[in-house]
């Protein structure tokens, strides 16, 4: 269960995007508390693909955040913001990206009053199993 700030947030990237061409995911601990899983997230993860980088900043240049900078492996340049006291990373994956790369259809999910794009819970399981944090696969139990 997600709580009601992180609700709100959510909110307001969905309020910000939903009349544009950029196409967004919510990924991590925070899909996953979404989603039913026994987490506590310290943040948001907003997925985009790197091509609505540039849209995707400038919809959002009234927020505070960090530089861009770009993943040590290549896939991805992420950044944070805050949205209503809560941590937003946001990942610009490139289409060779662990995340995108990932074929399980995405789902949504209702938050609060927002229809949310999340990534499955195979996905989930697998992007984690990938990056080799298996004590969080461990808890997604995928029927």
């Amino acid at each position: 269960m997600l709580s009601d700030a992180f609700i709100s947030a959510l909110r307001v990237v969905d309020d910000h995007l939903c009349d544009t061409g950029v196409t967004w995911f919510l990924i991590g601990k925070a899909n996953l508390a979404l989603q039913g899983v026994n987490v506590v997230p310290t943040h948001l993860t907003v997925l985009i693909n790197f091509h609505d980088l540039e849209e995707f900043l400038e919809l959002f240049s009234d927020f505070n955040r960090t530089d861009v900078t770009g993943l040590i492996n290549g896939e991805a340049h992420e950044f944070t913001m805050t949205i209503n006291g809560v941590s937003v990373l946001v990942c610009a994956e490139f289409e060779d990206g662990l995340y995108l790369n990932i074929k399980d259809k995405p789902v949504v999910v209702k938050a609060g009053k927002s229809l949310v794009n999340c990534f499955s819970l195979k996905a989930e399981k697998e992007a984690y199993t990938k990056l080799g944090d298996l004590k969080t696969a461990d808890l997604i139990k995928v029927v």
